[in-house]
């Protein structure tokens, strides 16, 4: 499948409310952005997670697509892929390696466990981190 390419947006634009995508993520998920305080999605985000959730409801044996994005530091973009993530393995039952986040530092990797931990809470997905000369066992 071809990389996926996303318009360029605004991100001074109108923001889009969360309860959107209540018919895309798992209740789990919405409640706990309630709980985060999260009400209304960045404009990458309102990019980006419909795209990967409507792909991964029709092909959900594939992978998704490659994205690439390039926005400003606390611009979601973290969330923005996260939430796919974890909405496309709700509900998995065989305890495997199912996704990879691979970070260029350890700062960035700790900051994407700590909000994979933070949505994970609740389910029965685990998160791990690893950084270099870490074990994958245990």
């Amino acid at each position: 499948m071809p990389d996926l390419l996303l318009p360029q947006v605004d991100l001074q634009s109108d923001q889009v409310p969360v309860s959107s995508l209540a018919d895309l993520l798992p209740s789990l998920l919405t409640a706990r952005l309630a709980r985060e305080g999260v009400s209304h999605l960045f404009p990458v985000q309102r990019q980006v997670i419909p795209r990967l959730l409507s792909l991964a409801s029709l092909t959900p044996r594939l992978p998704p697509p490659d994205i690439c994005v390039s926005a400003p530091t606390g611009s979601g973009k973290t969330l923005a892929f996260v939430l796919p993530i974890l909405a496309s393995l709700q509900g998995r039952l065989v305890p495997r390696v199912r996704a990879l986040a691979v970070l260029p530092t350890q700062d960035l990797a700790l900051q994407v466990y700590k909000v994979f931990s933070t949505y994970c809470e609740g389910s029965v997905l685990k998160v791990k981190l690893l950084t270099g000369g870490e074990s994958v066992v245990g």
